[in-house]
């Protein structure tokens, strides 16, 4: 499982415009999608401390005001998981 640490920008990694100076916005949008995937992985896993399995990953676009976040939505053999938080109410 990829964690945190591995999806974060190494200092030569982030994002800059071409005068050098840092893309914030760009760094922000990096930094929400690794850790948006990082939770949905460990809820995931939590989800098969009862002998499920896991599945693979369904690819979907969430928009944010940062740009566009990709996130890897985790599949259960049995049941179905999906974030809360990401229903519309």
């Amino acid at each position: 499982m990829e964690s945190v640490e591995h999806g974060m920008p190494t200092a030569t990694e982030i994002p800059r415009f071409d005068d050098g100076m840092v893309n914030i916005q760009e760094l922000i949008r990096i930094v929400a999608e690794s850790l948006v995937n990082e939770i949905m992985d460990a809820q995931a896993e939590d989800a098969c401390a009862d002998g499920n399995q896991r599945n693979g990953y369904r690819k979907r676009t969430l928009i944010t005001s940062v740009g566009a976040i990709n996130l890897r939505i985790p599949k259960l053999r049995r049941g179905s998981y999906f974030p809360e938080d990401l229903i519309e109410r």
